[in-house]
């Protein structure tokens, strides 16, 4: 059973709790605000979520939106500490940052293409590995007739080799 201090308890804690939840839904509508931007945009309601270099990310009612700084005026460019010289720096980095990806996306496209090109026109083999190097392996290979040793260069990624490590 409940006695009168587990009950006070109770309800002192739910009292916290309330109280905290209703600060904190005040503090996030003094935080709302309406932006409204060279181009003639106007973001009503919205609270501001990310302060970047180049500009300011809103959640609104109906999403969110990125708004750059050339696109604020000077009285918000100088509230949100808008500096050009690490715009700059931060869109030069992104552009940096784009062209990688793009460069490591063609080369990824261009090692599926040699290596559709290595699966048509591959022959299987097996064989037991003799050794096995930086340079490639050394296999057992057996034959109808007779049995041959052949050096087979580096494969690339992605290929598979299936060998038989026993000899007949």
């Amino acid at each position: 059973m409940f006695n009168k201090q587990s009950l006070s308890v109770a309800l002192l804690v739910q009292l916290v709790l309330v109280s905290t939840a209703k600060s904190v839904m005040a503090a996030e509508d003094t935080n709302r605000c309406t932006i409204t931007t060279l181009s003639g945009v106007t973001y009503s309601n919205a609270v501001i979520s990310r302060v970047e270099p180049d500009g300011i990310t809103l959640v609104t009612e109906k999403g969110v939106s990125k708004v750059l700084f050339s696109d604020l005026s000077p009285s918000l460019r100088v509230e949100f500490n808008y500096d050009p010289q690490k715009t700059r720096q931060y869109e030069a980095e992104k552009a940096r940052r784009a062209q990688i990806r793009a460069t490591e996306e063609a080369e990824a496209a261009q090692r599926k293409a040699r290596l559709d090109k290595i699966g048509a026109s591959s022959i299987k083999i097996s064989g037991e590995v003799q050794s096995i190097s930086d340079g490639g392996m050394l296999l057992f290979l057996l034959l109808p007739r007779s049995y041959a040793v052949v050096r087979v260069a580096r494969v690339p990624r992605g290929v598979g080799v299936n060998v038989d490590r026993r000899r007949p």
